[in-house]
């Protein structure tokens, strides 16, 4: 669309002018999927990968491409929004589970992976992300004047049990800690 055009109004990108091509090609028990998307600086999406619908009540996802949303928001934050690589690999199993198989997420930030199933009742989950922050010195903006720095964080979350009431177990490794404490 045009910037300032409906589209773009609608979209809330007044001042962009927002283009999209999507391509979906094959069966419904794996069509290729390609998405083209961007609205100007700082706001776009490149994706490319396989849909799976066999039926509603299988749906199913692996898709890898980059996501840039640094657009939307205002420095310091806009720096840590984009661009992020992405992959996923999940979906609805024909038992009725939802299965998180793989999904990556990396950017300047870091690096996010989390893996999991929630199961066919969709009251218990078994689930499990790594998280590896970079280093302080790319969080500065926002931890000004902040009495602590680090060369690198690495995180466990597990979670497990009722959705409810899951047991949660986390591990936190941050290396190269520093503080002015």
């Amino acid at each position: 669309g045009a910037a300032g055009g409906p589209v773009a109004r609608i979209a809330g990108l007044a001042g962009r002018a927002p283009s999209l091509d999507l391509a979906l090609d094959g069966p419904a028990e794996g069509a290729a999927l390609s998405l083209r998307a961007d609205a100007g600086p700082g706001l776009s999406a490149v994706l490319d990968g396989t849909i799976r619908a066999p039926d509603v009540t299988r749906l199913g996802a692996d898709l890898t491409g980059r996501v840039d949303a640094s657009g939307l928001l205002e420095a310091p934050l806009a720096a840590l929004a984009g661009p992020l690589d992405i992959a996923l690999r999940g979906g609805r199993m024909p038992d009725g589970a939802v299965d998180l198989a793989a999904l990556r997420i990396a950017g300047r930030a870091g690096v996010v992976e989390a893996s999991g199933r929630i199961l066919p009742d969709g009251r218990s989950i078994d689930a499990e992300a790594r998280i590896a922050l970079a280093g302080s010195d790319v969080f500065a903006p926002l931890l000004a004047d902040a009495p602590l720095g680090w060369s690198a964080i690495e995180a466990t979350v597990k979670a497990e049990g009722p959705m409810a009431a899951p047991t949660i177990d986390v591990t936190l490794a941050p290396q190269g800690f520093s503080s002015t404490i």
